[in-house]
């Protein structure tokens, strides 16, 4: 990607263990709402929803756990679990969100949400977490688009709300799927690893490997 820094022009944020540290919630939540069922949701089994999009997590923990798993009935106790557990203890940030979007705003390279979270929770976290929703050019949920993570739809949908084009969209992840998905669009992939730490295969697809949101401003224009 010769010419980086001439080339963004627009970021595009995930958002669970990425903008917020909720990842470690989502993880109680399932395993709550699993066992709920009589379903064991391992912490290794966990891993391998982070990231996708509804659909994907479905099949995938039917394969997991059997075709009879409930999926629909524990994803809604699941919801039910984690906005509960938002409420009452609050959405944490991660560490240098804020300082980087406020050094996209002042450098005037508007931002995006793509997360496969539906639209309706990204709006509730976002609301709840104290963000304000107009620094954000476009709010993309999984719900929105047919296919989700690793399929580029979702953020080849923001990179054309945002009217930009997709090599000129960094995308900052902390999944697999995510960083697949921002590669496959031609995007620029940065990875800030959250409970998942790179393969080799991601490390091939991602532009950088960073250690958090702080080291992001050292790839930005301006």
């Amino acid at each position: 990607m010769i010419g980086l820094y001439m080339e963004i022009s627009a970021v595009i944020f995930d958002m669970d263990g990425l903008m917020f540290d909720t990842e470690r919630m989502a993880q109680r939540a399932w395993q709550r709402a699993a066992l709920a069922y009589d379903y064991q949701v391992s912490d290794e089994v966990y891993l391998g929803v982070i990231g996708k999009a509804r659909d994907g997590v479905g099949g995938y923990l039917r394969r997991a756990l059997g075709e009879g798993f409930p999926f629909e009935q524990v994803y809604a106790l699941k919801q039910y679990y984690l906005h509960e557990d938002i409420k009452e203890n609050g959405l944490p940030l991660k560490p240098g969100l804020l300082e980087l979007q406020d050094v996209l705003e002042t450098r005037a390279i508007p931002m995006a949400v793509a997360s496969s979270s539906p639209c309706e929770t990204i709006l509730f976290n976002l609301d709840k977490a104290g963000l304000q929703l107009e620094r954000y050019k476009a709010v993309i949920g999984g719900d929105e688009v047919a296919r989700g993570k690793p399929a580029p739809d979702i953020f080849l949908k923001a990179a054309n709300k945002l009217q930009v084009r997709p090599d000129r969209c960094m995308v900052i992840e902390d999944s697999i799927a995510g960083i697949t998905a921002a590669y496959v669009a031609g995007m620029i992939p940065v990875m800030v690893p959250d409970l998942i730490q790179p393969t080799e295969e991601v490390a091939e697809k991602a532009y950088r490997i960073l250690a958090s949101l702080q080291d992001v401003v050292t790839l930005l224009p301006g």
